[in-house]
C-alpha cells in the first residue's frame, strides 16, 4: 500500500507507520461539528486525532509532520489556470437553434471550471482542491464584494425612496422582516 496515494486513510496511515500497535483514530475538518471517521479518505486540510502509546505517537508526529504548513498555501498555477480557462469557457459562444447564440459569462465559466477541478482534486502532480481556510477566506471575499456592490446599487435608490415619502413603507418591511425572523429563527 502507498499512504500517500489519493484514498488513504487514517486508519491505514497509521497501521503503515505503526503496523503492531493498535490505535484509535479520528478525522475532523478544523470544526468541532465536521468529525469524521477513520475510514474515510484523508485529504489537505483533514486533522488526524490519535490515542496510542507516547512512544509512538511522537513516531506518528513526525511522519505526518505534525504542521498545519501548507494548508493555507494556495497554488497559484492552479488558480490562474482555473480562472484563464473559466473566463474563456463563460466567453465561448454556443450557437442556438434558430440562428442565435449565447454564452455563459465569465463568471458562470469561472464557478463550471473551479467545480471540475475541485472535484478532481490534481491534475498531474499539481493540486487543484482549495484548502479549507483560504476558501473560506475567499467566501468571505465574495460575500463582501456581492454586498458591497448591491448596496451601492441600492444606495441610489434609496434616497428616492426617502424624498419621496415612502420611508414609512420601507421601515414597516424591516420591522416585519425582523419581527419574523426573531419569531422563526
Amino acid at each position: 500500500m502507498n499512504p500517500l496515494q489519493s484514498q488513504t486513510t487514517a486508519t491505514q496511515l497509521i497501521r503503515y507507520v505503526c503496523p503492531a500497535i493498535r490505535f484509535q483514530t479520528g478525522v475532523a475538518l478544523g470544526l468541532p461539528s465536521a468529525a469524521r471517521t477513520a475510514t474515510e479518505a484523508l485529504e489537505l486540510g483533514h486533522r488526524i486525532l490519535v490515542v496510542g502509546p507516547a512512544q509512538k505517537l511522537q513516531e506518528i508526529s513526525a511522519y505526518l509532520s505534525d504542521s498545519s504548513k501548507g494548508l493555507t498555501d494556495i497554488n497559484p498555477v492552479a488558480l490562474g489556470l482555473g480562472l484563464s480557462t473559466g473566463i474563456f469557457v463563460g466567453h465561448v459562444a454556443v450557437p442556438l437553434h434558430g440562428g442565435g447564440s449565447f454564452n455563459l459569462g465569465a463568471a458562470a465559466g469561472v464557478l463550471l471550471v473551479a467545480l471540475v477541478m475541485g472535484g478532481m482534486g490534481r491534475i498531474g502532480s499539481m493540486i487543484t482542491a482549495l484548502p479549507h481556510s483560504a476558501n473560506a477566506v475567499l467566501a468571505e471575499l465574495g460575500l463582501l464584494l456581492f454586498l458591497a456592490q448591491a448596496g451601492t446599487n441600492a444606495g441610489s435608490q434609496i434616497t428616492a425612496a426617502f424624498t419621496g415619502g415612502q420611508w414609512w413603507k420601507i421601515g414597516l418591511l424591516g420591522m416585519f422582516i425582523t419581527h419574523a425572523l426573531a419569531v422563526l429563527g
